[in-house]
């Protein structure tokens, strides 16, 4: 062990090398990540790696490549990409990494190596990747959100969760479902998916958070936490995370405060709506009636929050959803009512095309059996007209089934 010193470097293969590799954030603690180099038998003057594989008959290792920079494992800032600078192909990896970071996907190769060969320095790279500058190459999620990178290590997570719980998110009322030891990433995702916007609005300004689409914009200094974060696309964090993501979706972002921050900011009553019916739907287990009423009231709540009358989600399924008379069912004391003047939630919209339907269906059963009885005497009137020129068995079936009418 290189840390204790003394006897302890007398054991082991490996040894540290000169090039440091990255850093390591451990419970308040930098540790500095060296690359490895063989150690040197003393008897054999033999590297003891490439004797335990001639020994074996091991495949090896390439020892010339553990101490050089690797553009799929640099740092993502100025130091990593000093490192990389000088050569195309490293370039582009690292472009591609820093693109996943910032919640995109490089969907034009050629596209990211002609981009790639002009960059020089990192600041630089930077500014134009958070700005999408000449990134047709490129795609970013609107729906891109801060969550644990999950190639981070426990430890480095726990420290990031703790750096962005000081950054004033108020991490005491964490869900159920996103808390505890056995929802770690959940729990990390849950964080810093909801201290970003803190951290977005101190960089950027407070108004200055959401682009015109109602997505984040980008700082990437806001969401990578020495490596343990990154905004990710939800192609990444939805296959891992599904219910402990702050996102600016409202189909699918948390039901709770900062989910609700995150919606009502961007300022767009349809987007509110949408949040406040999962709302009655999830968590007070009913439905809206009046779509029209449920807009109008997501208008007045993004109007009073504008005007320093803020509301919690507490607040808001206590008593301002449950009291209006277009949210009913379930436990709620309004009971649902149809009324064909407003237009129906989704839950009662069945209620016209199910009564046409079974209009339909009794219009159906008379006509046939009208057509049945009409046919039936028919039938009998002309095989009584035509039986003269049938055999004499025919005239007698005839005869008997006149006598049993």
């Amino acid at each position: 062990r290189s840390d204790k010193g003394g006897t302890e470097t007398s054991f082991g293969m490996f040894d540290l090398g000169d090039y440091r590799i990255t850093t390591l954030e451990y419970y308040g603690h930098t540790y500095n990540v060296w690359c490895l180099v063989p150690v040197i038998d003393r008897a054999t003057r033999q590297k003891i790696p490439e004797e335990i594989t001639h020994v074996y008959g091991g495949e090896g290792l390439n020892y010339y490549s553990l101490c050089l920079p690797n553009a799929s494992k640099v740092s993502l800032d100025s130091t990593g990409f000093g490192h990389i600078r000088d050569n195309t192909e490293d370039k582009a990896t690292f472009v591609t990494r820093m693109v996943q970071h910032l919640g995109g996907k490089v969907t034009n190769e050629a596209g990211l190596r002609a981009f790639a060969s002009g960059v020089s320095d990192f600041n630089a790279l930077k500014t134009t990747l958070q700005n999408r500058d000449g990134t047709d190459w490129a795609y970013w999620d609107p729906n891109a959100a801060c969550v644990a990178d999950r190639s981070a290590g426990s430890a480095a997570i726990g420290d990031a969760v703790m750096k962005a719980c000081k950054t004033g998110f108020n991490c005491s009322s964490i869900p159920r479902d996103c808390a505890g030891e056995a929802h770690f990433w959940e729990n990390a995702d849950y964080v810093l998916s909801g201290s970003y916007p803190i951290l977005l609005a101190g960089s950027l300004g407070e108004g200055n958070t959401y682009n015109s689409d109602g997505s984040y914009k980008v700082n990437f200094d806001d969401c990578y936490y020495a490596g343990s974060a990154r905004f990710a696309a939800s192609s990444y964090y939805r296959p891992r995370d599904t219910r402990c993501v702050v996102t600016t979706d409202p189909s699918t972002t948390t039901l709770t405060d900062a989910g609700y921050q995150a919606i009502w900011r961007q300022g767009d009553p349809d987007k509110l709506a949408t949040f406040f019916k999962r709302v009655v739907k999830e968590d007070l287990h009913g439905r809206v009636s009046d779509k029209n009423a449920l807009r109008e009231f997501s208008a007045s709540i993004i109007a009073n929050e504008k005007n320093g009358i803020g509301y919690s989600m507490a607040r808001l399924k206590g008593t301002e959803l449950p009291g209006k008379v277009w949210v009913c069912g379930g436990n709620l004391a309004n009971v649902c009512h149809y009324n064909p003047g407003s237009p129906l939630s989704g839950s009662l919209s069945w209620v016209p095309y199910a009564f046409a339907g079974m209009g339909a269906l009794i219009c159906l059963g008379v006509f046939c059996t009208v057509c049945y009885v009409r046919l039936g005497k028919s039938y009998k009137g002309m095989e009584r007209r035509f039986c003269g020129c049938l055999p004499k068995s025919c005239r007698e079936d005839s005869d008997s089934d006149s006598d049993s009418s």
